[in-house]
């Protein structure tokens, strides 16, 4: 035997069902979407993993300089010239992924590498340019709180 159900009712008990539905699928999307988002702690991995391999890059030109200097042009200077190029695209990459740092730090932080480049411009002996690195590698480090610079 069926039962009826008046028109209205059913048509209330449809409204609440597409309602509940729609609540339902809003949170768990919400949740979904929370537990997905990279949190804050990711950028700031990414930030301090693009400013390490910096502080890295930064390390090894002293080495680079000085083949340079030695008298080793064409394939020595080349791939000097183009670790130069590297460092400044690797900081900025460090610098656009932290959103943290003001403009100050920036503005520091691109200093110390451009001292860098000014350094091998200018022909200075290899040991200021070590010191002109070490200094640029403790104000990258200093500035993304890196442990070891």
């Amino acid at each position: 035997m069926a039962l009826y159900i008046p028109a209205a009712k059913r048509r209330r008990r449809l409204i609440l069902l597409i309602g509940a539905g729609v609540v339902v699928g809003l949170l768990v999307g919400v949740l979904v979407g929370r537990l997905t988002a990279p949190g804050l702690s990711d950028g700031i991995h990414a930030a301090q993993s693009r400013a390490q391999r910096t502080t890295g890059l930064l390390e090894s030109l002293p080495t680079e300089y000085e083949a340079t200097q030695q008298g080793a042009q064409g394939k020595s200077a080349a791939t000097f010239r183009q670790s130069l190029d590297q460092l400044d695209a690797d900081l900025e990459a460090a610098i656009a992924k932290a959103k943290w740092l003001g403009p100050s730090a920036r503005k520091r932080l691109r200093a110390a590498v451009a001292t860098v480049r000014s350094a091998d411009e200018d022909g200075v002996p290899s040991s200021v340019f070590q010191r002109t690195v070490a200094d640029a590698a403790k104000v990258v480090a200093d500035e993304f709180d890196l442990a070891n610079p």
